[in-house]
């Protein structure tokens, strides 16, 4: 079965506390990033710090996220309270802001696991009005590439821009190269072109390293494919190491990949601190799915009904070298088709609980068949 690709282009649909994002960078490097409507954000793995990358022109109200290639798969987000809980999020492969600049629309995609950024140029609009802007340290590197030097630590680096024309569906490549303005500015300079035709001008985007992914259950699924359940890094920072370096904190997720190895739907369980899924059942008898796994996040998505709503402890991330159990467990019912929360509760008492198998049973008076021994 093929590697399904998990990156993807997440919009903000109310499960981000900040109204300025209009994108989530989900799965990919650089990790934590996203895009307001005129700034990428990149946060370096290696320190807690924030890179900013002006690729437009300020705006005074939010620009508009066109989708061009949706994620092939649903998105659900439960992650806190209820509120705050998103089903089948718009999310993409590539997307595009338009006029970014006068007459110049930008289109953003992955290369591998990280960011290609491409422009277009109308033929009513000059390709010298493209400009990238950072308040970072910044230097030119003899190959070309733009390197943004906040730390020592993995800098973000843009790659040397690529220019093209397409005539007739061929490719005619247009010389192009960075020039520097001032302080944490460069510009795109090209070499003649056709200024009836379009001009497109490429570059990636590379900083720090892809967020950790996990996969702890499978099961069989009755389309020939799999269901997955495990963990994948989040924005929380759960520990700093002494050489600086930060362990984010896991989501809970459960995939579900059909025989074609595509994804038909992501879902996230979590909370704001650290959230994993030990096991993942498909419950023939009810055709559903049933999750475990454990969380120490005082906030996990917990149904409003409930039997355990409040997590017992002990809260917070455990250290990496410690094997001390943290938090409680949590048990979950998944729509097996669309990835939705059907219901979800936790379990557990104040001394830490650790998941050690799910069996699967009838138990009168409640909507749950399972049995879980800790």
């Amino acid at each position: 079965m093929p590697s399904p690709s998990l990156c993807l282009f997440e919009e903000n649909v109310g499960q981000g506390n900040d109204p300025d994002i209009r994108i989530f960078v989900r799965n990919a490097r650089p990790h934590r990033s996203y895009s307001t409507s005129d700034r990428l954000v990149l946060w370096n793995r290696m320190v807690s710090l924030e890179t900013s990358v002006r690729f437009a022109r300020p705006v005074t109200s939010p620009r508009p996220v066109i989708g061009l290639e949706r994620w092939p798969g649903t998105v659900n987000r439960f992650s806190g309270p209820i509120e705050r809980w998103r089903r089948a999020i718009p999310a993409y492969l590539r997307f595009r802001m338009p006029e970014v600049f006068p007459g110049i629309d930008l289109d953003v995609g992955f290369a591998g696991d990280g960011l290609e950024l491409i422009y277009i140029v109308r033929p009513s609009a000059d390709a010298a009005a493209v400009t990238l802007e950072t308040g970072s340290r910044t230097e030119l590197l003899p190959a070309g590439e733009w390197r943004i030097a906040e730390s020592t630590f993995n800098p973000a680096t843009v790659s040397a821009p690529q220019a093209w024309q397409l005539f007739f569906s061929a490719r005619t490549d247009v010389a192009a190269a960075f020039r520097a303005l001032d302080r944490g500015r460069v510009a795109v300079d090209t070499s003649a072109y056709d200024r009836t035709q379009p001009l497109f001008i490429r570059v990636e985007v590379n900083a720090g390293a892809p967020p950790e992914l996990t996969i702890a259950s499978l099961s069989p699924a009755p389309d020939g494919g799999l269901y997955a359940g495990g963990a994948v890094s989040s924005n929380a920072v759960c520990t700093v190491s002494p050489g600086a370096t930060i362990y984010y904190c896991p989501d809970a997720i459960v995939l579900h990949i059909n025989s074609r190895g595509e994804p038909v739907f992501l879902t996230v369980l979590s909370g704001s601190v650290e959230d994993e899924v030990h096991t993942v059942i498909f419950d023939v008898r009810r055709g559903d799915l049933v999750v475990a796994g454990s969380s120490a996040s005082g906030d996990f998505a917990v149904s409003a009904n409930a039997a355990q709503r409040e997590n017992a402890g002990p809260l917070g991330p455990r250290a990496r070298v410690s094997l001390m159990p943290v938090g409680d467990l949590f048990v979950a019912r998944l729509d097996a088709r669309s990835g939705d929360l059907r219901h979800s509760a936790l379990i557990g008492t104040p001394d830490g609980d650790v998941p050690r198998d799910v069996a699967l049973r009838s138990v009168r008076r409640r909507d749950w068949p399972l049995a879980l021994r800790r």
